[in-house]
């Protein structure tokens, strides 16, 4: 279970103060709003990274329900609580001992994951071995086994061993990515990136078929691809698993659109404020 650092004075603080004046809203209304972005941040922004995310979705993830989604997210980068560059102010001081638990776990789980098979697959080759090893013979000048299998291909670079493939160069594969990769931004950040995910073939064919797709997608078409993120964010966030909505022309709408239920009975009671209050 995932947990954020709260101080009792957040009520009080003049950064809150600064909010709930600039929105209209009381006090509550303020806290809540702001605990449930920062909850949601926990596990879809864990690096406080929101310049991936439009105005209109950090409002409605933070149970905004007012009508211009931008006077939220203007308010909380004037009130101090978004910095200019969209992340979430002083974020590791908060998270940063979850976000780094997080990544030490899956590191530990992956190393005793890759013991467990590296152990099973010991046991299986002492299992399945039917013949004790035998010494090669030399028969014309050929080193042949004596069952007449086929001898090992030695390396490239001479010896005896076998021969072993060179490693991908992932340099040329992040230049692929790069190439196809619609916003040209913050290169450097987005090739830490993909060197720390180290992405394999499969995977590599997974990212260049998402980044075809969103390239269809209303997210990445809307507004001349302002909505698109940065590309070190998208690798970061493993954006290649969202799903996106082909391109096409978006009807009028009617009126407000609906919320999500998230958080339910807290989004409720700060919905209830905001309606009490505009009366």
């Amino acid at each position: 279970m995932a947990w954020i650092e709260l101080h009792q004075t957040l009520p009080t603080n003049k950064k809150t103060v600064r909010l709930k004046n600039l929105l209209r809203i009381k006090t509550p209304q303020a806290v809540g709003h702001l605990c449930i972005l920062w909850l949601w941040a926990l596990d879809n922004a864990p690096d406080g990274d929101l310049s991936g995310f439009s105005t209109e979705e950090i409002a409605e993830v933070a149970c905004w329900t007012g009508k211009n989604h931008g006077d939220f997210v203007g308010a909380l980068v004037q009130a101090g609580f978004i910095d200019s560059d969209m992340r979430l102010h002083d974020w590791y001081d908060y998270a940063g001992k979850l976000v780094d638990k997080r990544k030490q776990n899956a590191e530990r789980m992956r190393r005793a994951r890759a013991t467990n098979v590296q152990r099973t697959d010991d046991e299986r080759a002492g299992a399945t071995v039917p013949y004790p090893t035998v010494p090669y013979q030399t028969v014309h000048n050929s080193t042949v086994p004596p069952n007449g299998g086929t001898p090992p291909i030695p390396p490239a670079s001479g010896g005896s061993g076998a021969g072993k493939p060179p490693a991908e160069p992932q340099q040329s594969h992040f230049d692929e990515f790069w190439a196809s990769y619609p916003k040209k931004v913050g290169k450097e950040a987005a090739r830490k990136a993909w060197n720390r995910i180290k992405p394999d073939k499969a995977l590599r064919e997974r990212i260049a078929a998402a980044i075809a797709t969103a390239k269809e997608s209303q997210q990445w078409n809307r507004e001349n691809g302002r909505f698109i993120p940065n590309p070190a964010t998208w690798l970061n966030q493993g954006r290649w698993d969202d799903e996106y909505t082909p391109a096409t022309p978006e009807p009028p709408r009617a009126g407000t659109a609906s919320k999500p239920n998230t958080l339910g009975v807290l989004a409720q009671i700060i919905a209830e404020e905001e309606g009490a209050e505009h009366e």
